[in-house]
């Protein structure tokens, strides 16, 4: 007999083949009925955008700002890095596009350290010995701008001329960190688009 979550993920996926054609309303409801286990949507996108001329779209964007994807790491990390390794991809021609993405994984990874971190300590308050309630995270992010001194209280452009050539500043993920400390954020962040890109190719970055 199949489980629910067995049953929900045979209604849905070929619902949702091709969901860049379905109404909010429709979306919301894949988003309910997915709810209890959110990777069954990642693993849709993820075939989705692997597809033949598949982009991506304002359905794919409604998507992962309503999915649970903190809960999608801990339910299957490996998941949600292989989405975001496709969506790096298809998002290559549009900066809007890039940095809406490389915010999300940022956001989303933090969501879930500052969960393990709410879960350690209550744990510790009721005197039990915590367990590791999550798969360890794979892809540390810094916060670069508390942990060295050189790049306190730089504005944008003070901080990419810094950065740019730093051994402390490993990948695009902790450049974008630093920005996303600076004080003028989020007023200039698009311009820096341009100048991120550069820093990325001359680092050899790939994310």
């Amino acid at each position: 007999i199949c489980s629910l979550e067995n049953r929900a993920e045979i209604f849905v996926e070929p619902y949702m083949r091709n969901y860049s054609e379905l109404e909010t309303s429709q979306l919301d409801l894949m988003l309910q009925i997915t709810s209890s286990n959110p990777v069954i949507l990642l693993k849709i996108m993820k075939k989705n955008l692997e597809s033949e001329e598949k982009l991506f779209d304002e359905a794919s964007r409604y998507l992962l700002q309503n999915v649970d994807l903190c809960k999608c790491i801990s339910d299957d990390e490996a998941s949600f890095e292989e989405l975001f390794d496709v969506l790096d991809s298809v998002t290559q021609s549009s900066d809007c596009d890039a940095l809406f993405v490389s915010k999300l994984y940022i956001m989303s990874m933090k969501e879930f350290k500052k969960t393990l971190s709410l879960n350690s300590s209550s744990s510790s308050n009721n005197d039990v010995l915590p367990e590791p309630a999550h798969p360890q995270i794979t892809t540390e992010i810094p916060h670069i701008f508390c942990s060295y001194k050189k790049f306190r209280g730089l504005n944008t452009h003070g901080y990419l001329n810094a950065a740019k050539e730093s051994s402390l500043v490993l990948n695009l993920y902790m450049l974008i960190e630093g920005l996303v400390l600076c004080d003028e954020y989020p007023s200039y962040l698009y311009d820096m688009v341009h100048e991120m890109e550069i820093i990325c190719r001359k680092r050899g970055w790939s994310r």
